[in-house]
């Protein structure tokens, strides 16, 4: 429906329903296809050093492939750090995820605390670090959002969640690493270029059934989904015109 809608729009922009349309069923797909996908993985050592890495990768990655080429080498640096890695996945898991990241930061730092003390303190525990390495411009904007959502809940923390406080960013970020990710001289093509690719690719790829409801074959599922592809890049398509 949403590859049928977008051409359409293309031939006629007047279609009924126009582009509200197609930017509604656009996200309930996602949301759908997001349901799933709300996965951090945790590597967490029975010590925990006080230093949290945050591995924020980029949209064709995965948290195990973060781990296997980044977290080794974070475990070698600090060998009772906890590392989180996750790839942001469409709202609402993408939210979700990065809450899940941060409720896993927030308490394991006021565990430690309860253990061991204040930092500083004799015998207090380890100095609160946050340490972010976040992959192209999902990971660009998964930090972003991330920034939002870290300081609410400084302010008014979820006591469901979380067994004390969030502390400010300020007090705990020691660093930001941006690994291929966008910079300044990035033109606005560019930026929307990735967003078009990406949805363009997950709804190419659902081609089931034909125009009129029948069961396609797997030739004509892959006949249709590079059909797809094609419709729904073209420079004067809905999702190019909705992103700009």
């Amino acid at each position: 429906r949403v590859v049928m809608l977008a051409e359409s729009i293309r031939e006629d922009p007047r279609t009924p329903g126009g582009k509200r349309l197609m930017v509604a069923l656009l996200s309930g797909v996602k949301q759908i296809c997001a349901a799933g996908t709300g996965e951090v993985q945790i590597d967490q050592e029975e010590k925990f050093s006080g230093r949290v890495v945050l591995l924020l990768g980029s949209a064709g990655c995965t948290p195990e492939q973060l781990m296997e080429t980044c977290g080794k080498r974070y475990r070698q640096l600090d060998p009772h750090c906890i590392i989180l890695a996750m790839s942001m996945g469409a709202d609402p898991a993408g939210s979700a995820q990065l809450g899940k990241a941060m409720t896993v930061a927030a308490n394991a730092w006021t565990d430690s605390v309860v253990l061991h003390g204040a930092p500083g303190s004799a015998g207090g525990a380890g100095r609160f670090e946050l340490l972010v390495h976040l992959f192209g411009g999902n990971g660009f904007s998964a930090w972003a959002r991330l920034l939002k959502i870290w300081d609410e809940q400084a302010h008014f923390p979820d006591k469901k969640r979380f067994r004390g406080i969030v502390p400010p960013m300020n007090q705990v970020l020691r660093g930001v690493l941006y690994d291929s990710a966008p910079g300044d001289a990035a033109t606005k093509r560019m930026g929307v270029l990735p967003l078009v690719q990406g949805d363009a690719a997950l709804l190419s790829a659902m081609s089931a059934f034909g125009a009129d409801g029948s069961d396609l074959s797997e030739v004509e599922k892959m006949q249709f989904t590079q059909k797809a592809m094609r419709d729904l890049m073209k420079r004067d398509g809905a999702l190019w015109t909705h992103y700009e």
